[in-house]
């Protein structure tokens, strides 16, 4: 499987990660995409959006997941998820 990875400053540290099974792309909404396998193998764009506890926590208070990021997403993607770490 290959991801797509966002080469900006969020999301490159992934680009290391997965060395060989990655690609840049830059994307309009998440830090790493793939194509996977919906219900009948209907294939179904993956978006995930990573993040770290402190970064949720500001995005709680400014508005800009919910806001910005996710509908962006949701466009995109036929499914999306949000990683939090830490």
């Amino acid at each position: 499987m290959l991801l797509y990875v966002d080469p900006r400053e969020g999301s490159k540290k992934f680009l290391k990660e997965f060395d060989g099974e990655s690609q840049e792309l830059m994307l309009d909404g998440g830090d790493i995409a793939f194509w996977g396998n919906g219900p009948d193998d209907i294939p179904w764009f993956v978006g995930i959006e990573h993040k770290q506890v402190s970064d949720v926590v500001n995005c709680i208070k400014d508005g800009r997941f919910a806001g910005t990021q996710l509908p962006e997403m949701l466009k995109l993607y036929d499914v999306c998820f949000l990683l939090v770490e830490g």
